[in-house]
This record gives C-alpha cells, structure tokens and sequence, in this order.
C-alpha cells in the first residue's frame, strides 16, 4: 500500500503523488481511496483510485532502470502500421498499459517516422504527433523524477545520453 506523499506511475496520467488516502461512500458502502496529483501538472485535477485497484499504479522506475530506458529507446521495436485505424488502436492499448517499454517502441517508431516522413517534406498526421508527445510525456516524467532531474531538461538529457553511445 502506497502512503501519502509517494510518486507513483498511474497508467495514464503518468508521475502523481499520493495527496492523501480517504474512504468514500457513494452508495455501494465505504471504499478507501488514492486521491493522486498528477506531479508535472499542479493545475490538474485530482484522481481517485481505490486502493484495491492497485492494478492502475505501479512504483516509478529506478536510476539504474530509467538509465537502461533511455539506451532501450532507439533499439525499440518498430511498431508501425500501415493502416490508420488499427494503428490508432495498437497505440492508445500502449497508452493504456503504461507499459514503459512499449511506450519507448512507440516514441522510437513515430521518431523514425517523422525522419523519414520530413525526408519527403511529408509530416506525421495529426492522430501519430499526438501518439508521439503523450507517450514521449509519459516515458520523460518518469525519467525526469527516476533522475531527479527536471522535466524542461530530460529531453537533453536523453538525447545526448543516446548520442554519446551512438559513437
């Protein structure tokens, strides 16, 4: 059971912090709840999840395991589908999952494919850019907070952690 003031990862939002565990009633008798604040977005609006669906949440990843993530990325499997409906599918099940992994596959494809694409002054469409910041969103929130570095500079950091061992 997770206390308050834990970061953990709630599949689809990403980084929150336990904001405090309270037991509701809404009419099918008293159930304990997780109220999350997603971490990067204090803006936003709290999360409930009750404590016996903890299925939705899991610990953020380790140093040494954001580490190994970030070299996972560009030898991602290529996850690309030809056709636009099931592609659209595939990637919201990965957004679903909150599988790390996958999300990394997803972010290496649709880089490799806005490459190619821009090759051809051609652009990804609009359903595959937004596939690409959530997941790129997603996968950097919790490197930044494994890291303890801030989200403004994950994206160099993984850049040049990636370019440092391409050569």
């Amino acid at each position: 059971m997770y206390k308050i003031g834990d970061k953990v990862v709630y599949k689809k939002s990403g980084v929150c912090v336990v904001d405090s565990i309270q037991d509701k009633d809404f009419g099918n008798g008293n159930v304990t709840y997780y109220y999350l604040l997603p971490y990067y977005n204090k803006n936003a609006t709290k999360i409930m999840i009750p404590v016996d669906r903890g299925d939705l949440l899991r610990d953020v990843i380790s140093k040494e395991e954001a580490l190994k993530i970030i070299d996972y990325i560009p030898k991602a499997e290529d996850c690309w589908i030809q056709d636009s409906k099931t592609r659209r599918e595939k990637f919201s099940n990965v957004m679903q999952s909150g599988n790390i992994k996958e999300l990394c596959s997803l972010i290496n494809t649709l880089n490799n494919k806005r490459k190619e694409f821009s090759k051809n002054k051609k652009m990804l469409s609009m359903m595959d850019k937004e596939a690409y910041q959530h997941a790129e969103k997603l996968v950097f929130e919790e490197i930044a907070t494994s890291l303890n570095i801030s989200l403004e500079d994950t994206r160099d950091f993984v850049n040049n952690r990636i370019n440092s061992k391409e050569k």
